[in-house]
């Protein structure tokens, strides 16, 4: 329902216009990764989920962090002030675009 009411109410939009997908370097890979043209598109898909909690506990002993609150999971905004881009970085996934 809530794609679909997305996809109702989004306003037409220019190529130009639309988001692309980027992600920083990672700091922690000795490679990166540049287009040679365009990146691909960046497509928003939202999943409803009950969540048991806010607060996990991580068992890993390879994370430097016992507990996490996690009040979503994922992200379209990439902001460069956001509290989850070492973790998303260090845990492989795009800093800036996941």
């Amino acid at each position: 329902m809530v794609n679909y009411l997305l996809q109702q109410s989004a306003a037409p939009v220019s190529n130009d216009m639309l988001r692309r997908i980027h992600n920083p370097p990672n700091r922690f890979h000795s490679q990166t990764v540049e287009w040679l043209d365009l990146p691909p598109e960046l497509r928003l898909e939202v999943f409803e989920e009950q969540a048991k909690t806010v607060v996990t506990e991580n068992k890993s002993p390879d994370l430097g962090f016992r507990y996490s609150v996690n009040p979503y999971r994922g992200c379209f905004h990439a902001c460069a002030y956001c509290y989850a881009r070492p973790s998303h970085q260090y845990l492989d996934w795009g800093s800036g675009s996941d």
